[in-house]
């Protein structure tokens, strides 16, 4: 977990049962929808720009592009924001200084 990863849901590391209104939080980002959902479909580590390459292209399918898809937008607010976020409630595990997801998440944590 990152250092500052207890203070992005107010919870320590060690509690890892989120309640129903921070699933609601966490899903409430369609970036954060469509990280998990690129996630989900990997094994092992995936690297920042891998993840930030498939958001762009599934917001611009979708439409929901508010940023117009840029890549690099799309890795920058998930390095400093979403991936945190998810790392916080334990959903997966974000390596901050090597911008790689080191752990997926599994279908029963979704």
């Amino acid at each position: 977990m990152s250092p500052t990863s207890t203070d992005v849901l107010g919870q320590s590391a060690d509690e890892t049962e989120l309640t129903t209104s921070e699933y609601h939080a966490l899903l409430s980002s369609e970036r954060r929808k469509f990280a998990l959902s690129v996630l989900v479909d990997c094994d092992g580590c995936v690297s920042l720009d891998d993840v930030a390459s498939e958001v762009a292209a599934m917001e611009r399918r979708d439409g929901c592009a508010t940023d117009g898809g840029d890549e690099r937008t799309v890795a920058i607010t998930l390095h400093h924001i979403h991936l945190p976020k998810l790392d916080a409630a334990g959903l997966i595990t974000y390596d901050h200084d090597a911008n790689e997801v080191v752990e997926t998440p599994t279908d029963e944590a979704i």
